[in-house]
């Protein structure tokens, strides 16, 4: 029984990404911002979870705040799954004009040495905002991008 639910969901959630895809993606964001929207009011369970969660990581915040900052995360997530939804047919161009990318001289001096060593870089960002599109926008600048080898990985690639 319950693999037969991980199915109907993995599928749910696959058919929803697959019309999304189809969507321009500001008309998309706004359908997943709304699909958000309706988890919020009409999944009582998920909504006492986040409330929970944000009462234990923000003592301090008043319920409303709590309400508020959980329905804002939920409307980020379906812009997150919008942009997912999109990354497939992304251009170097796309993501030119939504994210913007900088260094510091000095890192992009370090940056450039090690590339010409022939050495790996590791950029450790923090878990804010869409932070899946950073990979996509380093490919998109041209730059070679894979994953670590890994034995227990492997399986997955």
């Amino acid at each position: 029984m319950q693999f037969a639910r991980h199915l109907l969901e993995y599928l749910a959630a696959r058919t929803l990404v697959a019309i999304l895809a189809l969507l321009p993606r500001p008309f998309a964001t706004r359908i997943a911002m709304g699909g958000s929207r309706l988890l919020f009011a009409f999944l009582p369970r998920l909504r006492h979870i986040g409330l929970r969660n944000l009462e234990l990581a923000f003592p301090d915040l008043s319920l409303d705040e709590r309400r508020q900052l959980l329905e804002q995360s939920l409307e980020n997530f379906g812009r997150i799954i919008a942009d997912f939804a999109h990354f497939p047919h992304a251009t170097p161009a796309d993501l030119a004009a939504r994210v913007g990318t900088s260094f510091p001289k000095e890192l992009e001096a370090r940056y450039r040495a090690a590339k010409a060593a022939g050495r790996g870089v590791i950029f450790i960002t923090p878990h804010l905002g869409n932070w899946e599109m950073l990979a996509f926008c380093y490919v998109g600048h041209r730059r070679a991008y894979r994953l670590p080898r890994s034995p227990s990985r492997q399986s997955f690639a």
